[in-house]
């Protein structure tokens, strides 16, 4: 579930049933989601996020591990370790 990064700290409504989750801002629906039957799980639409959280999901393991690599091998060894469990 989520809604447009700009809402953030803003007091919403929140109206759910079986099937769907709605969001709403002053009397006006920012959002809905079909509820989710996995159970923890988050279902964030891509373009609710915010530009650094784009960055961030664009990353390669391959960009990731080049920039581990600029830090140092220690920091290359520990993120290939990551990526392995």
């Amino acid at each position: 579930m989520s809604v447009p990064y700009w809402y953030v700290g803003r007091q919403v409504m929140v109206k759910t049933s079986e099937q769907l989750v709605e969001v709403f801002y002053e009397n006006k629906r920012i959002s809905a989601h079909p509820r989710s039957t996995l159970a923890h799980r988050h279902s964030t639409l891509d373009h609710h996020m915010p530009p650094e959280h784009w960055a961030y999901k664009r990353q390669s393991r391959e960009s990731f591990l080049a920039w581990a690599h600029q830090i140092g091998p220690q920091t290359r060894t520990q993120v290939e370790t990551i990526f392995e469990s």
